[in-house]
């Protein structure tokens, strides 16, 4: 209970971190009125999808933990692992939501910006590193945890040669890294489901290539930043309990040193993942007109 208990943390973190950014965010946006109507309603709408999803990311872990932490058969908590996973996938229904939900072009004549795109185009080269890095590191402790376990899956075994001295759990082994291969695979097939979506969508009306772009820009990130904050938090809470467990079975020397070291990399991971789910997406420059007009509407004979 109390390893349960722990991965309440990150969620009362990301709460009051998050209404901090919001306000700070809210505060120094660019203002509607500079805008077009039409840009403002779509920019009104995707912050509104994301603040949905991130709430949806953190309730969905919290409830999620007040369920694995009731008693339960084994195998309920062994989901307890992929849980950042499986919030990640219920945000990105919502973002998926958004998006067939966007905007869409009103009226019997409307102006088109032919703009080729692509993912690529769209989800910055940052991101993109990111992504990458965290996926590779995410499976690349699942595989070290399947590796190192005991042969049940989740426990961490000491042996003196051939001679069984202890044991202890819980550990990140094979009983935990297949639900979490698994929500991982959904996960990546819905950000790419999303940012089809997002490549898809018809463009803003009255909006020029640049902003059309910059709209489309934050909502993949704001994608991309659900799937990487999920991966560093659960190669955290992977990394943080198979050092804990290692701390309480082996003796002071290098095994317990790199136990320590693994717990100590979790937290920071832990750390990162909630800073990168609350980071900015991309934003609309500053003003530097005036109020945009509306568009009069006119009459063809």
């Amino acid at each position: 209970m109390a390893a349960s208990l722990l991965l309440l943390v990150p969620a009362v973190l990301f709460a009051t971190v998050g209404l901090v950014v919001l306000v700070a965010l809210a505060l120094t946006a660019r203002p509607d009125h500079t805008l077009p109507s039409e840009v403002a309603s779509a920019r009104r709408h995707g912050l509104a999808t994301s603040v949905l999803a991130e709430v949806a990311f953190v309730a969905t872990v919290a409830l999620l933990i007040a369920f694995v932490i009731q008693p339960s058969d084994g195998y309920v908590r062994l989901w307890q692992g992929a849980l950042p996973l499986i919030g990640a996938v219920v945000a990105l229904l919502v973002l998926a939501l958004g998006e067939l939900s966007w905007p869409r072009p009103r009226g019997l004549q409307r102006q088109v910006n032919l703009n080729p795109r692509t993912m690529r185009d769209l989800v910055p080269r940052g991101w993109a590193l990111v992504l990458g890095g965290l996926g590779l590191l995410t499976l690349a402790v699942i595989g070290v945890g399947w590796w190192a376990a005991h042969p049940y899956g989740h426990s961490l075994m000491r042996t003196e040669g051939d001679t069984f001295r202890a044991s202890a759990s819980p550990f990140p082994g094979a009983d935990y890294g297949r639900p979490q291969l698994v929500a991982i695979a959904v996960a990546i097939l819905l950000l790419y489901g999303v940012l089809r979506l997002v490549v898809l969508r018809p463009a803003v009306v009255r909006s020029d290539v640049a902003t059309d772009n910059r709209l489309r820009a934050a909502s993949a990130v704001r994608a991309v930043r659900v799937i990487v904050s999920a991966l560093a938090l659960t190669s955290a809470g992977n990394l943080f309990f198979a050092g804990t467990t290692g701390i309480r079975l082996y003796d002071p020397g290098w095994q317990q040193n790199l136990s320590a070291a693994a717990m100590l990399t979790g937290a920071g991971l832990g750390v990162l993942g909630i800073v990168l789910v609350l980071a900015p997406a991309p934003r609309l420059p500053k003003a530097d007109h005036a109020p945009v007009p509306e568009a009069r509407t006119t009459t063809h004979a």
